[in-house]
């Protein structure tokens, strides 16, 4: 069974199509910034991010954008 965005909560859904938002057209521009606005820590956005089922819906995504290596570099930081 493959993995779905139903797998993820609403507050992660929306950090992923921020992740999948190229860089210069991010609001906010920052993870700090991003996480100040939502509510949540950066840490928690780190784990997040650390997930399997976030990370294989997250490169699913990236790889269907037109921008891919500028969204993948995030990945792999």
């Amino acid at each position: 069974m493959g993995i779905t965005e139903n797998q993820l909560h609403e507050k992660q859904l929306a950090y992923l199509e921020w992740l999948c938002t190229p860089a210069p057209e991010r609001v906010p521009s920052s993870k700090k910034a991003y996480a100040a606005e939502t509510g949540t820590y950066t840490t928690t956005l780190r784990s997040w991010e650390k997930l399997s089922h976030f990370r294989k819906v997250w490169q699913g995504k990236v790889r269907s954008e037109e921008h891919t290596s500028e969204l993948q570099s995030p990945m792999y930081l």
